[in-house]
């Protein structure tokens, strides 16, 4: 099956669930067994996009399945009536069960290879990684439900970890709308990086609830989610942490360079926000234990950048710009909380780490602590211009 065969196919059965869906004279049970394959499907979807970037020979077949059920779910979805739903419903929920239990047995944190400088079925990379995440973001709450006793997927034993990962995505989507929105050259290697990162991560974020929740023990779920957070997202590892510090120096240096994108002040300002109230969540994130000469040296001001932070967020929502200083400010803006950005996973850093050579010498901390006080005035001073 081609590519625009399957999109097809997935366009047709998503038309069809959401007439069933609107309804409003069918059973509960039919609703509801609606809703579920309506779920399910969507993460079929998620899960059968992200292998498309993968180098898994043992999924192919799996990727073959998920696009026949597509296709006929697609015509017998649109010939269902009540009298034969029952039937029906078993038959299919066999068929996706069936397939979870051979990802089960196969699958692992995805390896993909990115390539920028192409398309994927005819969509530009970037868009695709939007998409995908845009997609993850909006279905992984519905799925999980976690203030939801009713959901079959409540483990209350899992719930914390759980929400910490559904948060973290949240952030690392913020972060890719911050750096997508910028971003004028689309081949950057770092770039490049950043994208593979956050597919991953979404991806195997979304096809571990789906699969795992509740069917593991709530000590397992709970393990390999603390390793996962640790391991794949949280700055703590210097190569997660190189990922996020390299894409942010790309883009300072194309925003100096004078290149800026002609985007709107408000969803500018919105993706600035967000990508600050990531550095406050990764400020209040740092290890107690951190012994690092940065860290030791920045520790009593650690209390007054978080409120200069607070400020800075506060001003950056509601200041209004005036049109004509828009991309200067805006650019000015930018730059500022990069640099706060890279002097807090600096101080992510190891003893270890800073006896190396590598390639995460981010900024100059106390120079950006000295300078962020009159760096928010000005901010301050230019939305409130006449």
């Amino acid at each position: 099956m081609s590519s625009n065969q399957y999109l097809s196919s997935k366009n047709r059965l998503f038309e069809h669930l959401q007439q069933l869906d609107n309804i409003l004279y069918f059973p509960k049970t039919f609703i509801d067994m609606v809703k579920f394959f309506k779920n399910e499907f969507k993460f079929l979807d998620i899960f059968f996009r992200l292998q498309s970037f993968t180098h898994e020979p043992n999924l192919l077949d799996v990727t073959q399945k998920i696009q026949s059920l597509f296709r006929d779910a697609a015509v017998e979805f649109s010939e269902l009536h009540l009298d034969n739903y029952c039937d029906f419903n078993n038959s299919v929920q066999n068929e996706i069960w069936s397939i979870k239990m051979e990802i089960k047995a196969k699958y692992s944190f995805p390896k993909i290879s990115l390539p920028l400088s192409a398309n994927k079925d005819g969509i530009a990379i970037p868009k695709f990684v939007t998409e995908f995440i845009h997609s993850v973001v909006e279905n992984l709450p519905n799925l999980v439900k976690i203030d939801d006793s009713c959901s079959l997927l409540y483990v209350p034993e899992t719930m914390e970890h759980v929400d910490v990962i559904l948060k973290e995505v949240n952030l690392l989507h913020n972060f890719f709308c911050f750096v997508s929105e910028r971003f004028v050259e689309p081949q950057s290697q770092h770039l490049a990086d950043f994208f593979t990162h956050v597919l991953a991560v979404a991806g195997y974020a979304s096809t571990f609830f789906w699969l795992y929740l509740p069917d593991l023990a709530p000590e397992e779920i709970n393990v390999l989610l603390s390793d996962f957070l640790r391991m794949r997202i949280k700055p703590i590892q210097p190569c997660i942490r190189e990922i996020y510090v390299n894409v942010l120096q790309s883009l300072k240096a194309t925003i100096q360079s004078g290149w800026y994108p002609n985007i709107q002040r408000e969803p500018a300002a919105d993706t600035e926000a967000s990508f600050v109230k990531i550095i406050l969540h990764n400020l209040a994130e740092l290890p107690a234990n951190s012994n690092s000469s940065q860290r030791v040296a920045l520790n009593d001001h650690l209390a007054n950048l978080q409120e200069m932070l607070n400020l800075l967020r506060a001003n950056i929502i509601h200041a209004p710009i005036q049109d004509l200083e828009l991309l200067s400010v805006l650019r000015y803006i930018d730059t500022v909380i990069i640099d706060v950005g890279l002097l807090v996973y600096s101080l992510y850093k190891g003893e270890d780490e800073e006896k190396e050579d590598i390639a995460l010498a981010e900024v100059n901390p106390a120079q950006v602590l000295d300078q962020l006080p009159g760096n928010i005035q000005h901010i301050i001073s230019a939305g409130l211009m006449d």
